[in-house]
């Protein structure tokens, strides 16, 4: 079963990498408005319009990367996270995501934190 939406957090690479890697997954892409703190962007997949909203940086320097869509090449969160991971630039990279699929009302503080060598589940924040 497919999350309303996606969201992952990424740590290293910068916001053109995070652009080439988004350009690189998804049928097509255009940046509808950007600024330091917020880069949104217009796509598609699979001929749906969705946007995907990049922040830099809102939590210990780590990026947030919403995909405001259900129909995306990743099932969930965590199947984000990995191609990620396996995608963008390895040096000092680090990517979390919900440690379990997220419901209306969860108040979640587990997360999976993916790096090149390890994967974990960790408190985040704390």
């Amino acid at each position: 079963m497919c999350q309303p939406d996606i969201e992952i957090y990424t740590k290293g690479p910068t916001p053109e990498q995070i652009k080439d890697w988004l350009s690189s997954q998804l049928d097509t892409l255009s940046a509808h408005s950007q600024s330091p703190k917020r880069q949104v962007y217009l796509a598609t997949w699979q001929g749906e319009k969705f946007e995907v909203m990049v922040l830099p940086k809102v939590q210990s320097g780590y990026t947030s990367i919403w995909f405001d869509h259900a129909n995306l090449p990743w099932a969930n969160d965590k199947a984000c996270a990995q191609n990620a991971l396996h995608n963008l630039p390895q040096e000092g990279l680090s990517v979390r995501c919900i440690a379990s699929g997220w419901q209306e009302g969860d108040a979640p503080d587990q997360w999976l934190q993916l790096t090149p060598s390890s994967e974990e589940v960790i408190n985040w924040p704390g």
